[in-house]
């Protein structure tokens, strides 16, 4: 009987060990699942930071290029407030 209870526990010991070493595999991966998705998600906040940049870029050219169509066609630099306001 002695011999069998050292099989079962030996059983025992290596299905337990077997648990631990799929956690550790499955904490692994989450662990550099995390570090795949912290990077991607860096990413994207720096292309939406550029996104950002090149709007507001862009808006103010627009601005510029409307400012200098109103110029040429003797328009003045009034606000739309002010344009509303004198109809």
């Amino acid at each position: 009987m002695a011999a069998l209870c050292g099989v079962c526990c030996d059983e025992e010991k290596e299905d337990e060990d077997d648990g631990i070493a799929d956690r550790d595999d499955d904490n692994a991966e989450e662990a550099e699942d995390d570090e795949t998705g912290e990077a991607e998600l860096s990413a994207l906040e720096k292309d939406l930071s550029d996104i950002k940049v090149k709007k507001d870029r862009v808006s103010r050219q627009n601005i510029r290029c409307s400012r200098e169509i109103r110029s040429q066609q003797g328009v003045t630099h009034e606000t739309e407030e002010e344009a509303a306001s004198q109809t």
